[in-house]
């Protein structure tokens, strides 16, 4: 199989069609399910492969065959078969991975800054929106990009959301349009919704997701029927600046909106009329607004560094604010069981709170090497999701074994409890020195020995002349790099790593490495 799978995939890394084999070996397993045929291993191994790989496969084809056979874990179908056909490949000679790895914590695609982030209700998905004008779909359960960007808006996405039903996507942009997308095709449906008059910050559907609401710079909210896009009652006026969040109750009666002008307003969903006063507490603009899943509580985040707890029937604030983030809360979140809080800031961290007292539970998430802008948790609250201006998506563990709602567990061994361990190097985002390789038996050229090698900011490893040698894992930097010591756990992210280079084919000479009969 080994063969035919590596020339497939090196026949649409040519073609540009990387994501159609990520979509189709996805599917596989449904129709051999629904044949009542039993589901070849060789076909996840297939799909981890094409995971684990994606940046050599999609950058170079014979990439597939240098770096990617090269790293594949020993124990996996594609290694073992790959064996028998394929020679001259670099040589891991200390600290390969016998099996795939867990699924990525971090997911890269977007080339600006992520604004939003969601899950789709049944988890399966989750949706970022970025400033480079795209929507992206993943997979929540591999981290993989599902299908091509969603294309459309003419400037910055600013939020994005799904329906109740998962059937549509909804997004609002700086171009002071709203879209509505089909998830499954990546079509727009319908014409873009411009009824506000300048940038559109938030959008979001009722529960029964007959109703969109949206909040702008205009200092507007409308309410309007999602098939037709019709204003139901009048537009929502108050705010004395820009909305920059709004939701819906759980039980669709009330809406909130948060606002630069530092209050919080409650509105009747169905009239359009403001209950009771503005919320106010706040001392600078208010990002984020969110309700317990209960509706009894509504949570606010703040350029003051904040989060606000309110009663969300009087109005009126719940003990003090929570104070920990260092910079603006961003984005703000409930726990589906409504026992815990989450919020982003632009501190680069993730903070989890108990919503009930109001303390801070563990340490601040780091990972992030820019602003968070967006947080959103899973429907089981096992996992919640953080994007940032770093461009990256991240998925963190929530420490839950069983009962959704225990107590967040802190991991002794990272400074984060991301899902994976294995994470880019802060470093690379910020233009310092890359780490230099020392992990090395053999010299194939040198040039080489003089200069040494370094891995770059996305994994790869240069000749001298600027010709790309090889595509290093991410899980791998660590232990090949200089600093390096450790041996032990040999499948932590700092095992020590060594590469035979000996007989290595690379550059025009890398056909070499296809043994006759392959």
């Amino acid at each position: 199989m080994a063969p035919r799978l590596l020339y497939w995939m090196e026949a649409l890394s040519v073609m540009g069609k990387v994501p159609v084999g990520d979509s189709l070996l996805r599917r596989v397993p449904l129709w051999l399910k629904s044949s009542e045929v039993p589901i070849d291993e060789r076909i996840n191994d297939a799909l981890q492969f094409i995971l684990a790989f994606r940046e050599p496969i999609v950058t170079s084809a014979p990439h597939i065959y240098i770096s990617g056979l090269a790293f594949a874990p020993t124990e996996t179908e594609v290694r073992r078969d790959g064996n028998h056909y394929f020679r001259k490949l670099l040589v891991v000679e200390e600290g390969r991975r016998e099996s795939w790895p867990e699924r990525p914590s971090m997911l890269k695609e977007h080339t600006e800054g992520v604004t939003s982030v969601a899950y789709s209700p049944d988890g399966r998905r989750i949706i970022s929106g970025s400033w480079d004008k795209t929507i992206r779909i993943w997979d929540a359960e591999t981290g993989a990009a599902v299908g091509e960007p969603l294309r459309g808006h003419t400037d910055k996405i600013f939020c994005v959301a799904y329906s109740p039903n998962g059937r549509h996507i909804i997004s609002c942009s700086y171009d002071k349009t709203i879209r509505i997308w089909n998830p499954e095709t990546g079509a727009v449906v319908g014409k873009p919704l411009a009824w506000h008059t300048s940038y559109i910050n938030s959008v979001g559907y009722s529960p029964d997701g007959r109703h969109i609401v949206s909040g702008s710079f205009d200092t507007t909210i409308h309410i309007r029927h999602a098939k037709t896009g019709t204003a139901v009652g009048t537009t929502l006026k108050g705010h004395t600046n820009a909305i920059n969040s709004v939701t819906y109750s759980p039980d669709g009666r009330r809406i909130v909106s948060g606002s630069r002008d530092r209050t919080i307003r409650i509105w009747d969903a169905k009239t359009g009329a403001a209950i009771g006063k503005p919320l106010e507490g706040h001392t600078n603009s208010v990002n984020s607004v969110a309700y317990s899943p209960n509706g009894l509580r509504i949570i606010s985040g703040s350029r003051d560094r904040t989060i606000r707890i309110w009663d969300a029937g009087t109005g009126a604030a719940v003990r003090k604010p929570l104070e920990g983030h260092t910079d603006s809360v961003s984005s703000v979140a409930y726990s589906p069981d409504g026992l815990y809080i989450i919020s982003g800031s632009f501190d680069q961290t993730v903070r989890i709170w108990d919503a009930e007292t109001g303390a801070a539970v563990g340490r601040p998430l780091e990972g992030h090497t820019f602003m968070v802008s967006g947080v959103a948790y899973s429907p089981d609250g096992h996992h919640f999701v953080s994007g940032s201006w770093d461009h990256t998506i991240r998925i963190w563990n929530a420490g839950i074994e069983s009962d959704v709602g225990s107590p967040l567990k802190e991991d002794t061994d990272s400074t984060s409890s991301c899902i994976s361990l294995t994470e880019i190097r802060p470093d690379f985002h910020f233009g310092f020195r890359p780490p230099r390789i020392c992990g090395l038996v053999g010299a194939i050229d040198p040039a080489i020995v003089t200069s040494g090698l370094s891995i770059d900011s996305n994994g790869w490893v240069h000749h001298p002349d600027g010709g790309l040698l090889f595509w290093v894992p991410e899980d791998y930097h660590n232990g090949l790099t200089c600093s390096a010591i450790l041996t032990i756990p040999t499948s932590g992210r700092d095992r020590r790593v060594r590469l035979n280079l000996e007989g290595f084919s690379y550059g025009p000479s890398w056909t070499d490495i296809k043994m006759a009969d392959s």
